[in-house]
């Protein structure tokens, strides 16, 4: 019998949103994954995973993904609103006025989303890494190392599984879906249409379906908002 392990993986609302595909409680999926060691936000803390495996060279591993796959959607379909539009979204997910770009955390410091040629591509190396791509496997989960040569045969990483669907290469990590909670957190004003995410404040919701699109909403608190940042998924893993 193949013993399994149900791990949390969260999906943000930006990853799903810009490039996912919705699923359901039951569903099979197979998502690229990375490992979020800084995550210190305390509302985090009970769902951080611990990973203990072999440090493996990337190019060695089974179903590495090309550069140009990571962009697909999880089912290979196109990007398209509930309502069978295009790439649109309320406005007001973005910011009132429906030009700017808010992110998780509320933003970088309230500005369009531009960059200044240092965010998206690295003297335009387009997220090339300076050293041989590595990976760390553990119970059916594939993640990125990250760390240059010389590599130690094993390693053991401590963070929050994500789904990442950008960026450099890594294979897919596949499991059926447990559970999905929508993940609800308040953001406090800093400044004029700049917020911030509060830290250990977190509410769930079980959904039976992922949602593509999320919500905000204004706070009861004066100078806050309320904004759906993603899921949390309960995936469970064959342990290959």
């Amino acid at each position: 019998m193949t013993r399994s392990t149900v791990w949390k993986v969260l999906y943000e609302d930006w990853q799903m949103e810009c490039c996912g595909t919705p699923f359901a409680v039951g569903d099979e999926v197979a998502w690229p994954l990375r490992l979020d060691e800084e995550c210190r936000d305390p509302a985090w803390a009970a769902d951080l995973s611990d990973l203990e495996g072999p440090v493996e060279a990337l190019a060695g591993i089974e179903g590495d993904r090309s550069d140009g796959e990571d962009f697909e959607a999880d089912g290979g379909g196109d990007i398209e609103a509930e309502d069978g539009g295009d790439f649109a979204h309320d406005a007001e997910d973005f910011d009132d006025d429906g030009e700017d770009f808010e992110a998780e955390d509320g933003g970088d410091d309230g500005g369009d989303f531009e960059d200044d040629g240092e965010g998206f591509e690295d003297g335009g190396e387009d997220f090339e890494e300076p050293f041989e791509p590595s990976v760390v496997r553990d119970r059916g989960v594939t993640v990125p190392y990250g760390r240059p040569e010389p590599w130690p045969e094993r390693a053991r990483l401590t963070g929050l599984l994500t789904v990442e669907r950008h960026g450099d290469r890594r294979p897919d990590t596949a499991g059926r879906v447990r559970a999905i909670h929508v993940v609800t957190r308040r953001f406090a004003e800093t400044s004029a249409d700049a917020y911030e995410v509060v830290p250990g404040e977190r509410e769930l919701r079980p959904v039976e379906q992922c949602p593509k699109w999320f919500r905000w909403e204004d706070s009861a608190h004066p100078g806050s908002r309320r904004g759906e940042t993603g899921v949390l998924v309960e995936l469970e893993v064959a342990e290959v």
